[in-house]
């Protein structure tokens, strides 16, 4: 269950810079995972819903932009994806030009992309 130890350190960051912020809510938070992470979307929503219980952030919606592992030829530079699900046990090779000889660029990513939150100035602007 690693989306629990990797969900505390989200909500500690949305948290954190909520209150940089002078938040008095948070309303989104936009995560960017790759693929490679295999991050399960609901556990990870259930465990984050959990942690911020009785915090600003108590009602905030998690979104996740999803990033496909993709690697660069070192023969060829061609970019090219790769498929974790159906590689097997059997290194991936370019398509470009066979080689498996290549660097993953993306797919392991896991950061915050966005909080967007309600600052009291901004709450006072909607009262008036």
């Amino acid at each position: 269950m690693h989306e629990s130890a990797l969900c505390t350190e989200i909500v500690d960051i949305v948290l954190e810079e909520a209150k940089r912020a002078d938040a008095i809510s948070v309303d989104e938070v936009e995560l960017v995972v790759g693929e490679a992470r295999d991050i399960v979307e609901e556990l990870f929503t259930g465990f984050f819903g959990f942690l911020v219980r009785g915090t600003i952030a108590q009602d905030a919606r998690l979104v996740f932009q999803r990033v496909p592992v993709a690697a660069q030829c070192g023969s060829c530079n061609e970019v090219f994806p790769i498929d974790l699900r159906s590689c097997g046990t059997q290194r991936a090779v370019c398509p470009q030009c066979g080689s498996d000889n290549y660097e993953v660029r993306t797919g392991f990513e896991l950061f915050v992309a966005s909080i967007d939150v309600v600052t009291k100035e901004e709450a006072q602007a909607l009262e008036k």
